[in-house]
């Protein structure tokens, strides 16, 4: 009899071993908070919780998705440096390979100037070959494209211009560059012959091509922009704005303006509603756009770049330019200005 009752207490032990070991142990893996919560690339940032370890080995911080260094590890707290252009997102944590989701990082973004190529005449648009790192560059005080190298070597690319303000590549690599001159739009292949593609265009200005191939045009003193569809048809929109420069898009088809003469920014809806989208510039020059929806526009009177977000937010990213009037972004978020008080491309760089 008492062996059999040491067979069921031993039996009874074993069940109970047994569920216990398909629960989670009473320390269980949690975030409860980050300090800071929002900050530049490099920032140390310190993640509470529980049942984290002590093992650096066993642990992954990601920031947005993107892996970030563990500075130390306890049980109860992560110190992990935020990557470089990580972005805004949420912070995770993954332990032995078990992620935990946590709080939203908010990135600022902060950027460095640099002067990137020199000895171009009144760069006054800039275009970027996406496949080569190559810029093009409409030099209006010599009526040149210049061509810069991923590493800053200005070369001559073509000439006889009229004025030529802006500049902008299609999928084929080939450019177009307003004649602001001669009421023209020119076309340049790659082997840099010229062409004329449109004339009767009147003082044409910003140029903006979309993934589709149409052109879109500003007419710098007329209240119409010039929409010329990849068969070469053309139509207009009017603004109701007399001064227009700088044209671009972002990836919903809204088209946004620069307004020098109002000191802002108007945007036009796919429908063709117009409406001022941003105010409190001086004198905004050119405009691109990003692929988040962000607008940067150059600002020659107040020698800056201001980054509007799609609140309709200002911030002035880089100061102390000289005459800021050509801009342009590249895929990993750089951005290249042209300015004419030196003749001089400077380079943004998002940090």
């Amino acid at each position: 009899m008492k062996k059999a009752i040491q067979f069921i207490t031993l039996a009874i032990a074993g069940v109970v071993f047994l569920a216990s070991c398909g629960k989670k142990s009473s320390s269980v893996e949690s975030i409860t908070g980050i300090n800071p919560t929002h900050g530049p690339g490099d920032t140390t940032v310190i993640i509470s919780g529980s049942a984290f370890g002590n093992v650096a080995a066993n642990a992954s911080v990601y920031f947005n998705g993107h892996i970030a260094t563990i500075v130390s590890i306890s049980d109860s707290k992560i110190a992990a440096k935020v990557p470089k252009l990580a972005g805004t997102g949420v912070v995770t944590v993954s332990i032995n390979n078990n992620p935990l989701p946590g709080p939203v990082f908010i990135y600022d973004t902060t950027y460095t100037v640099s002067t990137f190529a020199s000895g171009l005449l009144s760069p006054y648009g800039i275009a970027v070959d996406n496949s080569t790192g190559n810029l093009f560059v409409a030099a209006y005080g010599d009526n040149s494209v210049q061509k810069v190298t991923s590493d800053g070597v200005v070369s001559h690319f073509a000439s006889g211009f009229a004025l030529p303000g802006g500049i902008a590549i299609d999928n084929s690599r080939n450019l177009y560059v307003t004649n602001y001159g001669n009421n023209s739009i020119a076309k340049i292949t790659q082997a840099g012959v010229v062409s004329t593609y449109k004339d009767s265009i009147s003082h044409p200005a910003g140029i903006f091509i979309d993934a589709a191939g149409n052109m879109y045009v500003t007419n710098f003193g007329d209240t119409a922009i010039s929409i010329i569809s990849g068969g070469g048809t053309i139509r207009t929109i009017n603004t109701g704005i007399i001064y227009t420069t700088g044209i671009t898009m972002d990836a919903n088809g809204n088209v946004y303006l620069t307004n020098p003469a109002g000191n802002s920014v108007s945007k036009i809806t796919l429908n063709g509603d117009v409406s001022t989208f941003a105010t409190g510039l001086h004198t905004p020059s050119d405009i691109t756009c990003d692929n988040m929806g962000n607008l940067y526009v150059t600002d020659p009177n107040n020698n800056t770049v201001t980054k509007i977000k799609q609140t309709g937010a200002i911030k002035i990213i880089a100061e102390g330019l000289d005459e800021p009037n050509a801009i342009a972004i590249d895929p990993s978020g750089n951005l290249f200005v042209g300015c004419s008080g030196t003749n001089t491309i400077s380079k943004v760089s998002p940090q």
